[in-house]
């Protein structure tokens, strides 16, 4: 009998917790979702921005619609000049709490080519204001600005595993990320 109540106290802790982190998790999509982009469009040069504040974004290069996790998606072949182009915001300057969350895919092994210069940015603002990307060598990689004017430098993580050890990306796999920045 003694055991049941170890149970019964556990799952009553775990569904508490779970409301805990329910409250926590929501927010005001209008007030404080800022630019959300579902490259679902399958054609056509604009990639739109579903927060409502027509933060929207021109492909440019060879930037191509293509399948994706949920339908349509964007792909890009890496070249420098293959990107969505968002023009200055407001909006998107970073200074309180923010997250950033993408899904992405790779069609090569991250850690071919693995070279800490290589990087393919997923989201920026200016060079060195905010920027979430991969390395090849498949670390993911954040830049903020700093109050000194310069940038701090992070290495997010290797997906799940140990820092220091090499990622495994698997080629053509769907991979969700989530950074979240406090604004201090």
């Amino acid at each position: 009998m003694m055991g049941l109540k170890n149970i019964t106290v556990l799952i009553f802790s775990l569904l508490f917790f779970s409301s805990i982190l329910a409250i926590e998790a929501k927010i005001n999509f209008e007030k404080d979702c800022v630019g959300m982009w579902l490259f679902d469009e399958g054609s056509g040069k604009v990639a739109k921005d579903s927060s409502g504040n027509k933060n929207h974004g021109s492909l440019k290069g060879n930037a191509k619609w293509g399948k994706g996790k949920f339908g349509n998606a964007l792909q890009l072949k890496g070249a420098v000049s293959d990107y969505v182009e968002v023009k200055d915001s407001d909006s998107l300057d970073m200074e309180e709490q923010t997250t950033i969350m993408f899904w992405v895919s790779t069609s090569k092994k991250m850690n071919e080519a693995a070279r800490w210069s290589d990087r393919q940015v997923v989201v920026g603002k200016h060079y060195q204001e905010y920027e979430v990307g991969i390395y090849d060598t498949g670390f993911l990689h954040t830049y903020t600005s700093d109050l000194a004017g310069g940038y701090d430098e992070g290495i997010m993580a290797t997906m799940g595993e140990v820092a220091g050890l090499d990622p495994d990306w698997k080629k053509n796999k769907w991979y969700h990320v989530a950074w979240t920045l406090d604004g201090k």
